[in-house]
């Protein structure tokens, strides 16, 4: 049984079809469905019932897939020990990121870790939502929001941003600063909406305001870049100055109505002391957020 082949009958059962397992792997449906039928040849079983909405899992489909989880990351947990000798820290690491995070801060965190450990080989990719890729492999995902449910993986908090309504100081002179909820319909609004389509603007009293986006994104820099060309108000993460260098700040905007609180985390199906390469970029990144003043440094990672 390869195992590429049993990991892309999970993609498939957990995207319910070829198509969204495709599009969420950037593979061919064709080369998804041969993977299936070579697997379902090797253990002479069916293991999708295809229906008009999908595919789902035959009962021999579930009984495989009950630990093919834990196959995978096993597999995976052999491989790394196999190429890390005498403490090194080395061979690939697959990392995984939010789209939209700047160039410059993501260029230097990874010349940080080039100089720490130059045997290391990264294979970096960029996801609207990076859990819809927790079925592919990988070694550290950074995402927001909170935690999946896996077992036996880590999670830990790097940050905490806080989510504003801003808006750039020429925006605001030409079609002035909102004063109440209502004002807000007035105005074009870039909403950062990651993951799940976010429904309103979260008002820190509790509840939400319902509000019609000019402009919907998980893509942060973008929206920044549009707000600071004037082209609306933003509702997104308050990045630190080490992660935004692109220019002049924001000005707040009924900030004492509109606004919560993101979480972003660091995702492993190894704990980190397991690992030499997630623990290696993991110190980079607090490296990193050390390198302005007030940074904060989260615990260290288990």
């Amino acid at each position: 049984m390869d195992l590429s082949d049993l990991r892309a009958l999970v993609l498939v059962v957990e995207h319910g079809s070829f198509q969204r397992a495709a599009a969420a792997s950037r593979r061919s449906r064709a080369r998804l469905r041969r993977q299936v039928e070579r697997l379902e040849a090797a253990l002479e079983v069916s293991l999708l019932r295809r229906t008009a909405r999908g595919a789902e899992p035959t009962t021999a489909g579930r009984e495989l897939l009950s630990g093919a989880t834990a196959l995978l990351r096993d597999a995976q947990q052999l491989v790394t020990r196999a190429r890390e000798s005498r403490g090194e820290t080395r061979g690939l690491l697959r990392l995984v990121t939010p789209l939209g995070l700047d160039v410059g801060p993501r260029a230097r965190a990874l010349t940080l870790l080039r100089d720490a450990a130059p045997e290391l080989d990264i294979d970096l990719r960029e996801a609207e939502d990076p859990l819809t890729l927790l079925s592919e492999p990988f070694d550290l995902m950074l995402h927001f929001g909170d935690a999946p449910d896996r077992e036996g993986w880590f999670s830990h908090v790097v940050m905490r941003l806080p989510t504003r309504l801003r808006a750039s100081a020429p925006y605001l002179e030409r079609h002035g600063r909102p004063a109440t909820l209502d004002a807000l319909a007035e105005h074009a609004l870039l909403l950062w909406s990651p993951g799940e389509r976010a429904r309103g603007l979260p008002l820190r009293g509790g509840g939400s305001h319902r509000a019609t986006p000019w402009l919907r994104s998980a893509n942060v820099a973008l929206l920044q870049q549009l707000a600071r060309d004037g082209q609306g108000l933003l509702y997104g993460p308050v990045l630190p100055p080490v992660l935004d260098d692109r220019g002049a700040p924001l000005s707040p905007v009924l900030e004492d109505i509109i606004g919560s609180t993101v979480v972003v985390r660091a995702l492993s199906p190894r704990a980190s002391r397991e690992d030499l390469r997630v623990r290696a970029l993991l110190d980079n990144i607090k490296r990193l957020l050390a390198a302005f003043a007030g940074a904060p440094e989260p615990a260290p990672p288990p």
